[in-house]
C-alpha cells in the first residue's frame, strides 16, 4: 500500500513540479470577488470600479441571472439560497449492511446570504454580506426568555444572523485606496491550502469545499497603486479578533473592546510583468510568530495556470505566547505549489497541489503536518450536459491520512442536481479504508 501511494505521489509532483510559481490579484482569489463582473470594470482601488453605473439600466433579466434584485444608479442588492441535503452511510466489516443503513448520517443544509453594494457617491462605495444558517431560530424556540437561558446562546445568536463582509472603500486621489471593516484578505494564490492566507484571515481553505469563502478579520486595508503599471503595495491594520466586554458603571450597557498592543500589521507588494505576478510580503503581531511571505501566479505554455506560496516563520505562535523572548526560536517554513488546466473540449479540468507544512504547533496547521497532495478532475459534460462528474483525493503523509472521492451528478431541471458516488477514507496505510455510500441532492435555491 505504501508503495502505491509513493508511486502516486511521485507522479504528482512531477506534474507540479514543472508549474513555476505565482500570485493573483487581492480581490481576484478564493472565488469571493464582490462585484458583478457584468455590470462593473476592474480598478486597482478594491477590485471593481468606484464610478457610478452607466446612465442605460442593464436588463432586468440578466441581473436576476447573476444575483441582483434590485439596482438603481447606485444600490445593487442580491444573494443566493443553498438548499442540499447529504448523506453518508459508512460500510465496514464489523456492520451488517442492515445497520450501516440504519445508521446513516444526514446532513441537511438550508442557508441564506445576502448583499448590499451601496455607491453613494464616485469616492465612496460600502459593501454587506451576511446571512442565515441551518439550524436557526424557529417560532418554538423564538423567545427571548429561551435565548438569554439556554446554553446555546451564542450558538441562536450565530444562526439567527451572521456578518461575513462589512466594509467601505474611499480613496485619495488615483494613488491610494482604502477599505476599513471586516473582509476577507487574498494573499494567498492556493486552491486547496494557502499558508500566505491563513497568516492574515482567521479560517483556512476547506480542501473539499474551495469555493466556500474563507473568514477575514476586521482591518484597515491601504492600497498604493505606482502610475503607469499594476503594480502595488498592500498594507494592513488588524485589530485582534479576541474580544472583551466592561459593563458601564451608570447603566446596563456593555463595551466591546481589544488591546492595542494585539494589533497585527502586515505588508506586501506586487509585481506584475509578463503575465506574470510576484509578492513579497511580511506579517507582525506581539506575542506572535513573524512570518516572511512569498507568492507568484501565472501561466506556463500560455495554457497551465500555475501558483505557488512560501512562508518562513521565526518560531511559533505558540512558543511566542508562551515566551516573547526573541532567542532559541526555530524556523518553522510552509511552501505549496500547484497548477491546473482546462481541456475545452471534452469540458475536463484537472487541479492538483503539493503543501509541505512545517507548523506541527498551532490550531488549523496541526490538520497538515508534513507533505500533503490534493488533486481534483472535474466533468463538465458526461456525454450529455445534464451529467457532471468529479474525483477527488487528498493524502496527508504526515498523519497517514487519505481522503479519496468520485460523485456524478444529475441534473434533470436547472432546480433539481442529484449526485451520488463512493466516499473512502484511510485513517492509517497499513489498515483497510473506510468506505462509505455518499447521496446529494439540490433543491432549488440559487441567487435571486
Amino acid at each position: 500500500m505504501k508503495k502505491i501511494i509513493k508511486i502516486t505521489a511521485a507522479a504528482v509532483l512531477m506534474v507540479i513540479a514543472s508549474a513555476a510559481s505565482v500570485s493573483a490579484e487581492d480581490d481576484d482569489l478564493f472565488g469571493d470577488t464582490v462585484i458583478d463582473a457584468t455590470t462593473q470594470t476592474n480598478t486597482p482601488g478594491g477590485g471593481a470600479s468606484s464610478g457610478s453605473t452607466s446612465a442605460t439600466q442593464p436588463d432586468t433579466s440578466s441581473d436576476l441571472a447573476h444575483g441582483t434584485i434590485f439596482q438603481t444608479g447606485t444600490v445593487k442588492v442580491g444573494g443566493q439560497f443553498d438548499m442540499k441535503l447529504t448523506s453518508l452511510t459508512v460500510f465496514n466489516k464489523d456492520t451488517s449492511a442492515g445497520e450501516s443503513v440504519r445508521q446513516t448520517v444526514l446532513n441537511p443544509l438550508a442557508d441564506a446570504l445576502f448583499t448590499i453594494d451601496a455607491r453613494p457617491s464616485e469616492n465612496l462605495r460600502m459593501y454587506f454580506k451576511g446571512g442565515i444558517h441551518y439550524p436557526y431560530l424557529t417560532e418554538e424556540n423564538a423567545t427571548v426568555s429561551d435565548i438569554l437561558t439556554s446554553s446555546n446562546t451564542e450558538k441562536y445568536m450565530q444562526n439567527l444572523f451572521y456578518v461575513k463582509e462589512l466594509f467601505t472603500d474611499f480613496a485619495l486621489g488615483d494613488a491610494a485606496y482604502f477599505r476599513f471593516g471586516k473582509q476577507t484578505i487574498t494573499w494567498g494564490t492556493g486552491y486547496f491550502f494557502s499558508p500566505a492566507g491563513n497568516t492574515v484571515n482567521l479560517s483556512a481553505i476547506d480542501p473539499e469545499d474551495t469555493t466556500k469563502q474563507v473568514e477575514g478579520p476586521l482591518a484597515l486595508r491601504t492600497q498604493i497603486v505606482f502610475s503607469g503599471s499594476q503594480n502595488c503595495i498592500w498594507a494592513y491594520m488588524i485589530p485582534d479578533s479576541s474580544l472583551f466586554s466592561v459593563s458601564s458603571t451608570t447603566d446596563s450597557t456593555k463595551t466591546t473592546y481589544t488591546m492595542a498592543s494585539d494589533t497585527a500589521f502586515a505588508a506586501k507588494g506586487d509585481v506584475v510583468f509578463g503575465g506574470w505576478e510576484l509578492g513579497l510580503g511580511a506579517y507582525y503581531k506581539y506575542e506572535s510568530a513573524p512570518k516572511g511571505i512569498f507568492t507568484a501566479s501565472g501561466t506556463l505554455f500560455n495554457k497551465v495556470s500555475t501558483f505557488a506560496e512560501c512562508v518562513y516563520a521565526y518560531g511559533t505562535d505558540t512558543s511566542w505566547s508562551n515566551d516573547v523572548n526573541w532567542d532559541g526560536k526555530d524556523s518553522i517554513w510552509q511552501a505549496t505549489a500547484g497548477g491546473s488546466y482546462t481541456w475545452k473540449e471534452p469540458q475536463i479540468t484537472f487541479a492538483a497541489q503539493y503543501y509541505y507544512d512545517g507548523n506541527d504547533e498551532d490550531s488549523w496547521d496541526t490538520y497538515t503536518h508534513g507533505h500533503n497532495i490534493a488533486a481534483l478532475v472535474s466533468f463538465a459534460k458526461v456525454f450529455t450536459t445534464d451529467l457532471t462528474a468529479s474525483v477527488y483525493g487528498d493524502v496527508n503523509f504526515g498523519a497517514d491520512l487519505c481522503i479519496a472521492s468520485a460523485m456524478l451528478y444529475y441534473s434533470p431541471i436547472n432546480e433539481i442536481t442529484l449526485g451520488a458516488g463512493p466516499y473512502v477514507v484511510w485513517s492509517s496505510f497499513d489498515e483497510s479504508p473506510d468506505a462509505a455510500l455518499k447521496l446529494s441532492a439540490e433543491l432549488g435555491g440559487g441567487k435571486f
